[in-house]
């Protein structure tokens, strides 16, 4: 009974602990967002048994907080101010081209990897937990959860575990590596130059607070008090998209789809199901003229607290004895991963174009964390977005459905059921995607220092 009420407690007070430890002078040089060292802190506790909470539900928080971040992303749109596209979706697109591209690098070398211990330890791990890495990296704990749920309900142990512990590395590279090199561009003025960021600037983006400046507006209230609060109007519609969606997944599974492997399929892909009915609820506020029920400015809010609390609940969930036989090769994996990640992110984005660090940072926190990780590094070299990267990551968004294929083909199991089949597509997709970097002028000269 006393475990039903630490789940939440832990989780929540770990974060406002994070928020503590940021106000050191060492973790502020290091710009570690509260949440990852929330994570950090609750992984050690865990894994220590200090803290004897079941991973398994932190495990599954984590599934349902990736499907309901997801719906929430998709109504962040409606209504949002409308942007300026001229010359940004050039930019986008290069963004997508290099994470789908990524997605294939990351999974053949973690999936060699694994090959390669196996074949001098003599060891009997699994390849495609090698390849898992990317899912970890270039997706997040969300995804890494869903794609391993999928693959457990095809017999693999632990594979969830193995992609939580690859988000996790990958979120604490992201900024133990991206914070300084970002200000290392900064010093040396290897910037595009635009305005650097003010000393309030960057005190205010070290504390992780906002205390001195002007406070941004938290968004509009679209319910009247004596109805119901926004903040609940808001959480009804994503509760609403949610429930049918699953109400979905369970008619299939049961009049059309039977079978274990179909109910692992179907349900492992709630995301997906959850964006659909998303996009099928956006259309009928429009047709109706209701979408003013909906203020983006809190959407968006609704969006970030969740994927908070997801980072933190996915760091809990790692059990590292659960994992502790292939510790060894993913930890290889790991460091091999980055760091040709690192070096081959930069060698294209220096031939971008202009723009081309700013454009890097971001890139390079995508595929190695999420969007979020992204834009705070960016946010770091161009505090006030003056730069048109961030307008390219909202194209990355939208164009990244269409890489994604690479990733749907995890997600249906191939790396499990035929993976040499898995590594010739990883193969051949990556040629196909240096070929379109050259058609639209997008891999050029070298233009950055």
């Amino acid at each position: 009974m006393i475990q039903e009420f630490a789940i939440p407690a832990v989780l929540f007070s770990l974060i406002f602990v994070g928020v503590l430890l940021r106000k050191t002078p060492l973790i502020q040089k290091k710009m570690i967002p509260a949440p990852i060292l929330a994570g950090l802190l609750g992984f050690a506790l865990m894994n220590s048994g200090l803290l004897q909470l079941d991973y398994a539900i932190y495990e599954r928080i984590t599934f349902h907080l990736f499907t309901l971040s997801f719906i929430s992303i998709t109504f962040m749109s409606i209504n949002a101010p409308k942007r300026d596209k001229k010359g940004v979706f050039k930019g986008g697109l290069w963004l997508a081209l290099i994470f789908g591209m990524m997605i294939s690098v990351q999974a053949l070398i973690g999936s060699a990897v694994f090959l390669g211990y196996d074949f001098f330890t003599g060891a009997d791990l699994l390849p495609a937990l090698g390849g898992m890495i990317t899912h970890g990296f270039a997706q997040g704990p969300g995804q890494a959860v869903a794609i391993g749920t999928i693959w457990e309900g095809f017999g693999v142990e632990n594979a969830a575990q193995y992609g939580l512990f690859y988000a996790a590395s990958g979120y604490v590279f992201a900024f133990v590596f991206g914070v300084p090199f970002a200000k290392r561009l900064l010093k040396q003025r290897m910037l595009s130059g635009e305005t650097p960021a003010t000393q309030q600037e960057t005190n205010a983006l070290g504390l992780g607070l906002i205390r001195d400046e002007e406070k941004p507006v938290f968004g509009n209230q679209t319910a009247h008090h004596a109805n119901l609060d926004t903040l609940t109007l808001h959480a009804s519609l994503i509760g609403v998209t949610y429930l049918l969606a699953y109400g979905f997944a369970e008619g299939i599974t049961r009049f059309v789809l039977k079978g274990a492997s179909s109910q692992t399929l179907v349900f492992g892909n709630m995301f997906v199901w959850g964006i659909l009915f998303a996009f099928l609820i956006k259309a009928i506020l429009k047709k109706t003229k209701f979408t003013y029920v909906i203020d983006p400015g809190v959407q968006g809010s609704i969006t970030g607290f969740l994927v908070d609390t997801l980072t933190v609940s996915a760091m809990l969930a790692i059990n590292i004895k659960l994992v502790f036989t292939g510790l060894v090769p993913m930890l290889i994996n790991i460091a091999v991963v980055f760091v040709v990640t690192f070096f081959l992110v930069r060698y294209f984005a220096r031939r971008s174009g202009a723009c081309a660090n700013e454009r890097f940072l971001a890139e390079f926190g995508i595929v190695t964390g999420t969007a979020a990780t992204g834009l705070i590094l960016l946010r770091i070299v161009d505090p006030q977005f003056k730069t048109p990267v961030a307008g390219e990551m909202v194209w990355w968004n939208i164009l990244n459905l269409f890489v994604g294929i690479l990733v749907i083909l995890s997600q249906i199991a191939i790396p499990i059921t035929n993976f040499w089949l898995w590594i010739g597509i990883l193969t051949a997709s990556i040629p196909v995607f240096l070929v379109l970097l050259k058609v639209f002028g997008l891999w050029g000269k070298k233009s950055a220092e």
